[in-house]
């Protein structure tokens, strides 16, 4: 099997017959499609229609697609470059009858619109988050939002999030700037055309491509999703039932694990990228404390740079059983369409510390992660463990731990992070396979402290060297529950976490074995959260800033809105008693940033006539540097 998803080049040999290009329609006839590729680089391709999925399913050997195409920063991509000037160059980012000050302040607000940032806004799109906030979001997490609007007239042409994107940072320049038709303003996406490949060795232009294509050896892999006993349609797990009303989209699920294979063909499709950071320029982009944190983060050192490589080879199968890709090779996982997050606690020998998998928790729930998976034990207590847990609550992220693999009873000798009292936290024991109801001899369990039992034993996933391979453990029995929680949050975004772990454990599976719940019943589980009515959501509103930090004459805040919603249309956003920002009301868990120092900030909720329903305040601090106690407390392990 190939190694590391590169393909090997030999020196000599070609492959007989034309590249097979996946094109959007009219490619025959266009002059920087397929005529180009012949006229410039030699190359004559069969055609067909598709995208980067005819890359994974073997269909293609390369796809014209877009600069902002949200699949090309998956790490088994590769964006060639056209160094002898094929395509054409990128758009403007907009076009305008109006000249002078409005001019500039669009040139201004086109300034963060990187391919990375847009390609974030395409694939939030893409996930099925509406193009009105999924625009207002980007333009206020880059200080473009305002205060109330009194200016002139501007209307942006296009129900689109680019076009909400520029109409909320002109309203922040103090224009009644509105979407829809007769456009002052046409927002349009300064994308390109890009030729695209399954990353191989020495390929990065289309001169390679055109000398080198053919020497790539296609070995597609059998299916093997046959061999996942706890997948199949008579498992307690009751997978594929689950899988007709959602496979995860949207969600991302952070492994807090020894790391992962990123260029894994089954789980680079589903690898989640951080939008806001530009990978491998040293800096802090998006200013959350860590440097070029583009997929993830590294916690086993304090080294400012990311090695997110999994030596142990525990994180990698712990990821697939979530999230393998339903690619038509390998295996699958539990929520085929779920993003992975990699936050690497454990080294190569699959050991780690209390302080570093506190900080990986609190950094998944406040970089977006609505469930976190910790495979991982201890025999010793951390309050960091428990202060983390509770951060994770308040930015409704659910914890799924292992029970842990020593056979006992973890009511009376417990064991962290699984033993931690806390609403938003759920421990796993494990099943063995066949029936899939028999407690597997190493699982912990406990019939107060231990929530769930899933599949565990002898579970085939991904591993480390880029093939598969089976490992038992409780570890792979809380990606089996994390992965379930996933599809519940895809079917039900506006679930929180309390509500799911109650509903995993209301709808498990009668069982008589020593945990509080039952077997997680995957379809039933899908069902109740759909429809789901929370307690918080009877609640009166309550706003929480997570964070709120200041770096680079810059404020950002985190922040987190709880219960009854529905009547707050705006936040107000006053830094030092000074109304700096007002945006519109978007998603439980946001970000906002402000371009400006502060001590003090304050958020007001307001209802559609600018009432003030509820409000926060919250001392801003100066933005440390991550990874100061990831070698302290006590030790873990899977």
């Amino acid at each position: 099997m190939l190694a590391a998803g590169f393909a090997t080049l030999p020196a000599a040999e070609a492959q007989a017959g034309p590249p097979r290009l996946a094109a959007p329609s009219g490619c025959a006839a266009d002059p920087t499609c397929a005529l180009g590729l012949e006229r410039v680089y030699g190359i004559r391709p069969v055609l067909l229609t598709g995208g980067l999925s005819a890359l994974d399913d073997g269909r293609a050997d390369i796809v014209l697609t877009s600069s902002i195409d949200p699949g090309l920063s998956r790490p088994d991509i590769t964006a060639l470059r056209d160094d002898r000037g094929l395509l054409e160059p990128a758009p403007a980012p907009f076009t305008t009858r109006a000249t002078g000050e409005l001019r500039a302040r669009l040139a201004a607000a086109s300034r963060p619109l990187t391919t990375l940032a847009l390609r974030g806004l395409n694939e939030r799109v893409q996930d099925g988050e509406r193009p009105a906030a999924a625009g207002a979001d980007l333009a206020d997490g880059n200080g473009l939002g305002g205060a109330d609007p009194s200016g002139p007239r501007v209307t942006v042409g296009g129900d689109t999030a680019l076009a909400h994107y520029y109409a909320q940072a002109l309203r922040g320049d103090g224009y009644r700037a509105t979407v829809g038709r007769h456009a002052t303003v046409t927002a349009r996406a300064p994308a390109r055309p890009v030729f695209a490949i399954k990353r191989a060795a020495g390929i990065r232009t289309l001169s390679a491509f055109a000398r080198h294509w053919g020497r790539t050896a296609h070995a597609a892999a059998d299916p093997l999703e046959d061999e996942q006993w706890a997948v199949s349609e008579h498992s307690v797990l009751d997978l594929p039932g689950a899988w007709q009303l959602t496979q995860g989209a949207g969600t991302v699920v952070a492994v807090v694990d020894s790391g992962t294979r990123l260029d894994h063909p089954d789980l680079a499709p589903n690898i989640w990228t951080n939008f806001n950071e530009i990978p491998g320029n040293g800096v802090d982009d998006d200013g959350n404390g860590y440097v070029d944190d583009v997929h993830g983060v590294d916690l086993t050192s304090t080294s400012r740079t990311q090695n997110l490589n999994d030596g142990d080879g525990h994180g990698t199968h712990v990821a697939g059983i979530i999230a393998a890709a339903a690619n038509g090779r390998g295996v699958v996982g539990v929520a085929p369409k779920a993003k992975i997050m990699t936050v690497r606690v454990l080294d190569d020998q699959g050991a780690g510390t209390t302080g570093g998998v506190a900080e990986g928790i609190r950094y998944a729930a406040a970089n977006g992660a609505r469930v976190i998976n910790a495979s991982l034990q201890g025999d010793t207590p951390d309050p960091r463990l428990n202060d983390a847990v509770a951060a994770a609550a308040a930015a409704n992220a659910l914890v799924v731990v292992s029970a842990g693999n020593g056979g006992r009873d973890i009511d009376q000798r417990p064991s962290y992070p699984a033993s931690i009292p806390a609403p938003n936290l759920i421990s796993v024991a494990a099943t063995g396979p066949l029936t899939g109801k028999t407690l597997d001899s190493y699982s912990n369990y406990g019939r107060l402290t231990v929530g769930l039992a899933a599949p565990g034993g002898m579970i085939l996933s991904t591993t480390n060297d880029g093939g598969y391979g089976q490992k038992s453990g409780t570890s792979m029995a809380a990606p089996m529950v994390a992965g379930v929680a996933a599809l519940m949050v895809a079917s039900n975004p506006s679930i929180s976490a309390t509500d799911l772990r109650s509903q995993l454990l209301q709808r498990a599976g009668r069982a008589s074995l020593p945990v509080a719940g039952g077997y997680v019943d995957a379809l039933d589980a899908v069902l109740s959260s759909a429809t789901a009515v929370g307690y918080d959501t009877t609640q009166p509103p309550q706003i929480k800033v997570l964070r709120a930090t200041t770096q680079r004459k810059r404020t950002q805040l985190q922040v987190a809105v709880l219960g009854s919603t529905q009547a707050i249309r705006s936040y107000r956003v006053t830094l030092d008693r000074r109304r700096r920002s007002t945006v519109r009301a978007r998603r439980a868990v946001f970000s906002v940033t402000v371009r400006r120092a502060a001590k003090r900030v304050r958020i007001d909720a307001l209802d559609g006539r600018g009432k003030r329903i509820t409000s926060t305040t919250k001392p801003v601090r100066k933005q440390r540097a991550g990874k100061r106690g990831v070698k302290t407390g006590h030790g873990v392990g899977t």
